[in-house]
């Protein structure tokens, strides 16, 4: 019988998407007027409150990707002006948008900062992902796949015994046992031809290839601020990484990455 290759995700983590992400989005109507975001946490659980403030008069504040549960929930919109100053002639109109991404073919699923965090990366897969704070690093895995094996030779044997005993003879000494046919499978190694597109947003996204032992296979930074990165490469059949980061900055716009082999 031929031997079955194993799974290459084996090391990842089990993780199942969550029931909702939701992103908040709040953009005051006065360009004069200063609004926070808060965000509160339900009675009796350890979670802390979200507080979002602007660092300039009627700068928009977005609470990007809050994972949720099915609920009841309070959003605080406050101003932050002085008490003490003159509020009559001030518009404090705002608007405040509530959007659910959790059905966006693709989506990441957090956590996913490190390698057995990764999310699957099928070829021929788009992901789709967010750097929302500093530091922020999605980690994506994918397998490179041989050529399909083939049956190089196939042999009869005993179970229990390779080669008769020294100074046996054949058929007489040998104890009986039934002959089983095993199939030896040659698999290809040979390195086969892989795209990355790493298709940008406003920031200057990069990325870094690895191996499954943590070795760098590249890191691609060219394309710059809101441009898309690529690479191809010849990788051996294995499980491989890519690391999507930030040089500088976050936002709440997505990017997406899809990998194919030639």
């Amino acid at each position: 019988m031929a031997a079955v290759p194993p799974d290459p995700f084996a090391r990842l983590w089990i993780k199942e998407a969550p029931e909702n992400v939701l992103q908040i989005r709040l953009k005051p109507l006065s360009e004069h007027h200063s609004i926070g975001l808060r965000w509160l946490p339900p009675a009796g659980t350890i979670e802390a409150p979200v507080d979002l403030r602007p660092s300039r008069a009627d700068q928009p504040l977005i609470l990007c990707n809050l994972v949720v549960g099915a609920g009841s929930y309070d959003v605080e919109v406050r101003s932050l002006e002085m008490r003490d100053r003159a509020m009559a002639a001030r518009s404090y109109d705002y608007e405040l948008a509530f959007s659910n991404i959790t059905q966006t073919p693709g989506l990441e699923i957090e956590p996913n900062d490190t390698f057995e965090q990764a999310d699957k990366l099928a070829m021929g897969q788009t992901r789709v992902g967010y750097i929302t704070h500093l530091g922020d690093v999605d980690v994506f895995a994918f397998a490179v796949h041989a050529p399909a094996p083939k049956a190089a030779a196939a042999k009869a044997v005993t179970p229990g015994f390779d080669a008769p005993r020294e100074g046996a003879t054949p058929g007489f000494d040998e104890p009986a046992g039934a002959a089983e046919v095993v199939e030896i499978v040659e698999i290809d190694e040979t390195p086969q031809r892989v795209n990355i597109h790493l298709e940008g947003n406003a920031l200057n996204l990069e990325f870094k290839l690895v191996d499954d032992e943590g070795g760098l296979v590249a890191n691609v930074n060219r394309a710059g601020p809101g441009a898309d990165e690529r690479l191809g490469v010849e990788l051996p059949p294995g499980l491989y990484f890519v690391a999507v980061s930030a040089s500088q900055g976050f936002n709440c716009e997505p990017y997406r990455i899809t990998i194919r082999q030639d």
